[in-house]
């Protein structure tokens, strides 16, 4: 069966965001498409090779009013393809990426049959902060481009977002504005179910490591963000990933995997 992922920006923020956060579906986690091992293998191996047909070609933002609602999801964004996306073992052993069946009204996108998906800039920016925080700076910051990756392991799911800035000081300026408003949504009032929204938040090194709840959902997404590169910030986030482990996963993606 075709299962719902976490969009942040996407849960975000999901993404974290999408990586988003409003399709977050408690315990459900991403299957692979009928394909079964086969397709997740071909996401991994060949990345740039699935979903590459007629349907889905890429598509720069500014044309993407012109795309049919049922267009699958192009697998790059502008200068960002598979080979850009975190590998799964920054997430950690036994993970790989994962063939989502998207639903536009679930997901967020629709399938491509691939494992990376070309994001909304502005939708992702709405979501990389919970909603219910009230300080949300940064989602005023707007990437130029957004590429997610979908990961699954047997247990759980993960989706990384990499964002490409126009330069080095707004990929900074964004992180460090994302981190404040975290921050403050950590000082707010529990949500009506009594959690929280932000129950923790912390530096690691450059990287911010923080848990996202959603009211009324059981469990929460862990949401690691770091600088990679010059111009680019990942935000990676994983289902019910204890802090301790997601500090790891800030370790690792600080260094450039």
């Amino acid at each position: 069966m075709a299962a719902s992922a976490h969009r942040l920006p996407v849960a975000g923020l999901a993404a974290v965001v999408a990586l988003a956060t409003s399709a977050c579906q408690g315990d459900a986690r991403p299957e692979p498409r009928a394909a079964g091992p086969e397709t997740t293998e071909r996401a991994v191996e060949q990345p740039e090779q699935p979903g590459q047909t007629a349907s889905s070609p890429d598509v720069d933002a500014d044309d993407r009013d012109d795309v049919p609602a049922d267009t699958p999801e192009p697998t790059s964004a502008g200068p960002l393809t598979a080979d850009d996306m975190p590998p799964p073992d920054v997430i950690g052993p036994n993970w790989s990426f994962v063939v989502v069946d998207g639903d536009p009204h679930d997901t967020g996108f629709v399938s491509n049959d691939a494992a990376t998906h070309a994001r909304n800039p502005a939708d992702v920016a709405a979501l990389v902060v919970p909603l219910g925080c009230a300080a949300r700076s940064s989602t005023r910051i707007v990437a130029d481009y957004v590429l997610d990756a979908t990961y699954a392991s047997e247990t759980s799911q993960g989706v990384a977002l990499r964002m490409r800035f126009d330069d080095a000081s707004t990929a900074a300026e964004f992180l460090r504005s994302r981190h404040d408003d975290l921050v403050a949504c950590a000082d707010q009032a529990p949500a009506y179910d009594g959690r929280e929204i932000v129950p923790s938040v912390e530096r690691r090194g450059e990287a911010t490591v923080s848990l996202r709840t959603e009211p009324g959902v059981p469990g929460h997404w862990a949401e690691v963000a770091a600088r990679v590169g010059d111009d680019d910030v990942v935000v990676l986030a994983v289902q019910n990933e204890p802090p301790d482990q997601a500090a790891d996963i800030a370790r690792r993606l600080a260094a450039g995997w």
